[in-house]
């Protein structure tokens, strides 16, 4: 048996936060909760989404938005760790990558890299698995 657990984005960048809300005027250190069912948030061109939750673990997938880039996707966790996919051509809207048993807690970050071998952030945002 699955619990229903929820994920909250935190939006560290002054993009817009995509979820099935309507969200008005939000300061931008505003957390908002978003429903498992629908859990999709985008800065610059990277979304995410948990796109399934297992006991106390996720899984984050990541994508390119709107542009296909050739770089990575970075999971920091709170603790230090990173986690990296691995560096390819993302197309945007495409199937993204998928970090697994990411475990419940506060102060992730995840960030889209373009390049090869010098590297540009498209997008970073920052999230709670709850």
């Amino acid at each position: 048996m699955f619990a229903t657990k929820k994920v909250a984005l935190s939006v560290l960048s002054a993009a817009a936060l995509i979820a099935s809300v309507t969200l008005s005027a939000l300061p931008a250190s505003a957390s908002t909760l978003v429903p498992a069912a629908d859990p999709i948030s985008c800065s610059g061109d990277l979304c995410i989404q948990n796109i399934s939750q297992n006991g106390s673990s996720s899984t984050i997938k990541a994508w390119a938005k709107t542009t296909t880039f050739t770089g990575h996707f970075e999971l920091q966790y709170p603790d230090g760790v990173v986690k990296n996919s691995p560096n390819e051509k993302w197309t945007a809207g495409g199937a993204g990558y998928d970090f697994t048993k990411v475990p419940e807690a506060n102060g992730y970050n995840m960030t889209a890299w373009k390049g090869t071998s010098h590297f540009v952030s498209v997008g970073e945002l920052g999230f709670n698995v709850d």
